[in-house]
């Protein structure tokens, strides 16, 4: 059998199945980060989502500091001024199989730094060239509660004015103005109240962003292992053939198994 395996056919059929299970095990470990990144992620919501809101500060100290995945959906509070002027447009926003946009404000806050804020989703109008109308900001002073995650990478797209193509901080900033801290947040209330809508003529309603999915990533978790397995099947092949192949060299034979006898057979003869 290790004569056989040492044959150039069968040592290039093992080199093979080393790649296979190199490029298995790699895909394994991909998708087994991708079920941590979903489990931490999903533990995060439950034990942020439904938390009392807390002071910005005590989740982003700084105007540089970022999220962990831990703080990921943190219930905050935050007091500040919109700058009506520097609202933007997300393009190519779906909520609920609707397409339409995400609209932010910033929220100048008295340490004189920006929080982008995004007050909620509004479907696309007829004309993609023309934005859809929504209701303005509370003017003055206000306190907002919400969710913090973070922000998206930019698409580098040239838009109009007054739209983006992602929820890219570094693209916000560069619009908006100002400091920006390094986290979106979702607007849950202002002063108490649910986001606002328009009974104005010809004025959309903003609806709340949905929230956040809870998935764990177990199907992520299962093709892990799956993939892993593949990676033991492919050398399980080639040891498999390998050993026919030896067994037919040296004449063993597989006795044939006995016909098994049919009732009918019986009867017939």
């Amino acid at each position: 059998m290790i004569r056989t395996l040492l044959t150039r056919k069968w040592l290039g059929l093992l080199a093979l199945a080393t790649v296979f299970a190199c490029v298995c095990v790699w895909l394994g470990n991909w998708q087994y980060g991708r079920y941590e990144g979903k489990s931490t992620l999903s533990h995060a919501i439950e034990r942020n989502y439904g938390a009392e809101p807390v002071p910005l500060r005590s989740v982003l100290p700084t105007t540089s500091a970022t999220l962990t995945p831990q703080q990921a959906w943190s219930h905050v509070q935050v007091t500040g001024r919109y700058d009506e002027a520097k609202r933007q447009f997300v393009r190519n926003r779906t909520q609920d199989s609707v397409v339409g946009y995400e609209v932010l404000w910033p929220l100048r806050l008295e340490d004189g730094t920006t929080l982008v804020v995004d007050r909620g989703f509004v479907p696309a109008g007829q004309d993609a060239a023309q934005l859809p109308p929504v209701p303005e900001a509370p003017a003055g002073e206000v306190t907002v509660v919400g969710w913090l995650k973070t922000g998206e990478q930019s698409r580098d797209r040239t838009l109009p004015s007054g739209q983006l193509a992602s929820l890219s901080l570094d693209d916000a900033q560069a619009a908006m103005g100002g400091v920006v801290n390094r986290a979106v947040l979702v607007l849950g209330t202002e002063d108490g109240k649910p986001v606002a809508t328009s009974s104005q003529p010809g004025q959309a309603g903003l609806v709340a962003i949905a929230p956040p999915d809870t998935d764990q990533g177990w199907i992520n978790f299962q093709y892990g292992y799956q993939w892993w397995l593949f990676a033991v099947a492919g050398y399980g092949l080639v040891l498999f053939f390998a050993r026919r192949e030896w067994r037919e060299s040296q004449g063993i034979v597989r006795a044939p198994r006995p016909k098994k006898v049919r009732i009918w057979d019986e009867e017939d003869a």
